[in-house]
């Protein structure tokens, strides 16, 4: 099981409280630590997520023109 800081936790809990399953959601860090705890909240909520993080920017800028 994942630990979660306060802030973790409240994000679960208005994730999948608040936000209608539909619905995108964008949560900003600019520390990658954040964006890997952000991360596995979601993988082990089973909410698909895709991750922008500027390790593939070339690859990044192609998904979001898609979007």
């Amino acid at each position: 099981k994942l630990f979660l800081p306060a802030k973790y936790t409240q994000l679960k809990e208005w994730i999948t409280r608040d936000v209608p399953p539909a619905d995108k959601v964008i949560v900003f860090s600019t520390f990658k630590g954040a964006l890997d705890i952000a991360e596995g909240l979601l993988t082990q909520l089973e909410i698909p997520s895709r991750r922008f993080d500027g390790d593939d920017p070339e690859k990044q800028q192609q998904y979001v023109s898609l979007l």
